[in-house]
């Protein structure tokens, strides 16, 4: 193991001995042979993430299956995109060295010890025409990647071709790599007949109105798709609907990213979703009130991230009536929303009375001690929240010690994110004070406060018999809101 862990440290990688994870680019068949055996002799290695950084050959990536055949390390992650044969631009002589490759790494992918392959592959493997990978038994998990804005119209073509009769593929990530509109076409009209991608990524790639329908148009038939990212393209209204529609008869679709789009309509919402990240144009009062009333009901959703839509104390008067009654939701973001204390009140009455919310985040919402002395009296109540994050507030030592009162007898809050607010010593020491009763937060954020420095942590440092059993003192002054 000593050897492996010089061999990594000269090559500038990163070893994880208590994760068994070794991080790694390897830029020769030289120190690729010496790294392999060194691997083949190592015990306790859990994850190999290699950049291989070489026109690797066919005896290559046969070491590399004997190196992992005998350290049986169950989670590979190989990254091949440096390949430098470009078969659409070379002569027919170059096709076999490939094809070799391709069936050496089908040796490595049924070693029966791996339970997890991920794989960054050149565009030349889709030239060829025995490119179908299969998912093994013993395989947990294969994804493959293609080098961004690598492929061109033809391995398109290839690639929706290959889609339409594959039923092993699970993952396929082509974000930025679509090379035009028409590409999304392509990949529509292999989803209608694919019967095993379940995740699929878009991302970045210019995709419009058009394409977003041709996409939906798939997901109507589409029964094994769990999770499509559409993040970052220029979809509008008109595709967002088409989407919304499609997704009222369709069953298996649970994630669908639409951030940095240019959608404003709230018709999506109507979807059975669990997943919803509406990032980028603000929803505004009028789309809250609305996604409120949808919400009342909804029977699928789970997780509602709002995060900065200028929704006002006004708009989430209206989320918090709908918390009454949802049964579903788990996860609700409304960081940077300008809520103020008249949301927090509202959402504070509604924890109350809410069985099923576990994590809510307010960080950014100018909340002050009459919003915070609000929610702490629902923390007398309410038994389900485990998380809290009210980062980046107006909360001082007022409001700091109400929610010390309620952690002294709340038995199901683990996080209380309270950084870069106003709480001086009094509010740290209301703080450490509930912490000597309470036995089940585990991670209390006070970074960047009034007055937090060394005699603040000598607050938590002493009387270490009430301390030692609750929150280590690392955790308790963490670096970031979550």
């Amino acid at each position: 193991m000593e050897k492996l862990r010089e061999l990594v440290k000269l090559a500038r990688g990163e070893f994880d001995g208590q994760l068994g994870k070794i991080t790694l680019a390897l830029e020769s068949s030289f120190a690729a042979y010496e790294f392999y055996t060194a691997v083949s002799k190592a015990k306790g290695i859990l994850e190999l993430s290699l950049d291989l950084r070489w026109d690797c050959t066919k005896n290559d990536l046969d070491a590399l299956q004997g190196a992992l055949k005998k350290s049986m390390v169950p989670i590979i992650r190989l990254n091949l995109g440096d390949y430098g044969t470009n078969l659409g631009q070379t002569n027919i002589s170059k096709l076999m060295p490939t094809s070799a490759r391709y069936k050496a790494l089908s040796r490595v992918m049924e070693l029966s010890s791996l339970r997890v392959i991920h794989m960054v592959l050149p565009k030349d493997f889709l030239m060829l025409s025995d490119f179908h990978p299969r998912r093994l038994p013993h395989l947990q998990k294969l994804s493959f990647e293609l080098v961004p804005g690598s492929i061109g119209r033809k391995e398109l073509e290839l690639l929706a071709e290959a889609l339409k009769t594959n039923s092993t593929h699970a993952t396929l990530d082509l974000s930025n790599n679509l090379n035009g509109d028409k590409g999304a076409v392509l990949m529509a009209e292999a989803l209608k007949i694919n019967s095993s991608l379940a995740t699929l990524n878009l991302q970045g790639n210019s995709i419009g109105d058009h394409e977003a329908t041709a996409l939906a148009e798939a997901l109507k038939t589409n029964s094994n798709l769990i999770n499509l990212n559409l993040q970052g393209n220029t979809i509008g209204d008109n595709g967002a609907t088409a989407l919304a529609a499609a997704l009222k008869t369709n069953s298996a679709l649970t994630t669908l990213d639409l951030q940095q789009n240019g959608i404003h309509m709230i018709g999506l919402f109507e979807s059975p979703l669990t997943n919803w990240w509406f990032y980028g144009e603000p929803i505004g009062l009028s789309s809250a009130k609305a996604l409120a009333n949808v919400l009342r009901t909804n029977s699928t959703m789970i997780s509602l991230n709002l995060h900065q839509h200028e929704i006002g104390g006004t708009g989430t008067q209206p989320l918090a009536e709908m918390l009454r009654t949802n049964l579903t939701l788990t996860t609700l973001e409304l960081r940077e929303n300008s809520i103020g204390d008249i949301g927090a009140k509202a959402l504070a009455e509604a924890l109350k009375v809410n069985s099923t919310l576990s994590i809510l985040n307010l960080a950014l919402n100018s909340i002050g001690d009459v919003g915070a002395k609000a929610l702490a009296d629902a923390l007398y109540i309410n038994s389900h929240l485990s998380a809290l994050d009210l980062g980046f507030n107006l909360i001082g030592d007022t409001g700091a010690q109400a929610l010390s009162a309620a952690v002294r007898t709340n038995s199901t809050l683990t996080q209380l994110e309270l950084c870069c607010n106003k709480i001086t010593l009094g509010g740290v020491k209301a703080l450490r004070e509930a912490l000597k009763t309470n036995t089940t937060l585990t991670s209390l954020g006070l970074m960047y406060n009034e007055i937090i420095d060394d005699s603040s942590h000598k607050l938590f440092e002493l009387n270490d018999a009430s301390w030692s059993y609750n929150v280590p003192l690392p955790i308790a002054f963490s670096d970031g809101c979550f």
